[in-house]
């Protein structure tokens, strides 16, 4: 029995020896999840670190928002201080420019601007002085800043190089006879045909040079020579026209060149079945190309050729008669074309008229009954260079027509005679004044005569050799 208990008490012993052991390792793995305590509870402190630094940042990102929106308040408040002078300055400008109606209001606030900074810099007494000076011809100094003025281009003599931009300032009359050279150096060039402006640019066909000035509108300074050379021979460049950021030039070659104004380059040649193309018009979404057609071949290939400006290609040419020249826009979806005079096959002679074309349908419906060479249009009113034969000699005058009643209000508008033109070359319109050139013997120095659109006569001036298109200019 005895042996029993002992044996009994050693399962015993070794039964507590086992549960002394799981206990260790209880107490071990108790340790573990201390242990793995600790380790959370120190990964939760640095979490909680983290966020103190979050929150902190963002507390200074709140910090420089508000900063930024006390600047952006100030700037504001900048803004209407700015716009109350550009506000004070527009009132001034508009005291002072009574005439506003004649230039855009862009003009008009750098008029005034301009004309402040001339009072802070002392140089006043400059301009009293020029308005003092005599009309003889002047040169332009560079220090003179926009003024007001009309540029004409003269087209000089065939292969004299001699073609010029004269420039007139209307408050003094002073007349500079070349200001294009006189800016950059150098002439013009051989007979300059037809001048744009468009972008801030001028854009000047000078013919017998074979090419296109582009000159900054404000300075008068070169900008880009374009050559017009097809395999080194002149294109013959004509006439201009703009729309939507491209400048087209008429080529007596039988093309329209198209010219890209942001880069200065021709991107395309756009051909015609027409022949000798002279000057154009945007209407509608098309071109409408007025060509007289060859005159050594009884004007054959004349008429209106469209060209649809969204392909860039001929679509359409109007049957409107031969030797067509002048174009310009009517009313009522109408453009009008001057057919020129000739003499047909059978020599007999066709008197110049005016055509009236339905832009829409591209027909023609309608034909004024009185002579034109040329015509300019401004609302509904039509002024065209016309002519009378007296004693077998052409009297020229500007004849005043109104399209929406279809008659004539003044046939001599401006007489040849009465003013003095011995010979009418040229005509331009704007918005008050309608400006007539007159070529003389078409070898000397020409004339340039100032009308309002009534027919009353303003002045006149001197400019180059036959002096052709008129224009009103703000200058530098």
């Amino acid at each position: 029995m005895g042996n029993e208990i002992n044996s009994m008490g050693n399962e015993i012993n070794s039964m507590g020896n086992e549960i002394n052991s799981m206990g260790n390792e209880i107490n071990s793995m108790g340790n573990e999840i201390n242990s793995m305590g600790n380790e959370i509870n120190s990964m939760g402190n640095e979490i909680n670190s983290m966020g103190n630094e979050i929150n902190s940042m963002g507390n200074e990102i709140n910090s420089m928002g508000n900063e930024i929106n006390s600047m952006g308040n100030e700037i504001n408040s900048m803004g209407n201080e700015i716009n109350g002078t550009g506000n004070e300055i527009n009132g001034t400008g508009n005291e002072i420019n009574g005439t506003g109606n004649e230039i855009n209001i862009f003009h008009l606030l750098l008029d005034t601007l301009y004309s402040l900074v001339l009072k802070k810099m002392g140089l006043v007494s400059l301009f009293v002085f020029m308005l003092f000076v005599s009309c003889e011809p002047t040169n332009l100094p560079d220090s003179i800043a926009r003024e007001k003025g009309l540029i004409v281009l003269c087209e000089g003599l065939w292969g004299k190089n001699n073609s010029v931009i004269s420039y007139v300032n209307e408050v003094t009359k002073n007349v500079t006879l070349d200001v294009f050279e006189q800016k950059n150096g150098q002439s013009l060039g051989d007979t300059g045909n037809d001048i744009l402006k468009y972008g801030g640019k001028w854009y000047v066909v000078v013919n017998g040079s074979a090419k296109v000035e582009v000159i900054e509108a404000g300075s008068f300074k070169r900008i880009k020579q374009i050559p017009f050379l097809t395999n080194g021979k002149n294109k013959n460049p004509r006439n201009l026209a703009a729309e939507k950021g491209k400048v087209f030039v008429s080529n007596w070659d039988g093309t329209v060149s198209v010219i890209d104004t942001v880069l200065l380059t021709v991107e395309k040649s756009i051909s015609l079945t027409v022949s000798y193309p002279e000057k154009m018009l945007v209407m509608n979404g098309k071109l409408f190309v007025a060509a007289a057609g060859n005159y050594a071949n009884n004007y054959e290939g004349g008429g209106v050729a469209v060209i649809n400006l969204e392909t860039m290609t001929q679509t359409n040419v109007i049957s409107a008669g031969k030797n067509l020249g002048d174009i310009a826009m009517g009313i009522n979806q109408r453009l009008l074309v001057v057919r020129r005079g000739l003499y047909d096959a059978d020599y007999s002679f066709v008197e110049p008229r005016v055509v009236v074309i339905n832009a829409e349908n591209e027909t023609v419906v309608e034909t004024y009954s009185f002579d034109a060479l040329e015509i300019e249009t401004h609302g509904s009113i039509l002024f065209a260079v016309t002519r009378e034969k007296v004693a077998e000699v052409f009297k020229y005058h500007v004849l005043k027509f109104d399209m929406e009643g279809g008659k004539i209000i003044n046939a001599k508008l401006v007489d040849s005679e009465l003013h003095g033109i011995s010979t009418l070359y040229r005509m331009t319109v704007s918005n008050a004044n309608l400006y007539v050139t007159d070529a003389k013997d078409y070898q000397v120095q020409g004339d340039v005569f100032v009308f309002k659109q009534d027919g009353t006569k303003q002045y006149s001036f001197k400019a180059g050799i036959n002096p052709s298109l008129v224009f009103e200019t703000v200058l530098d």
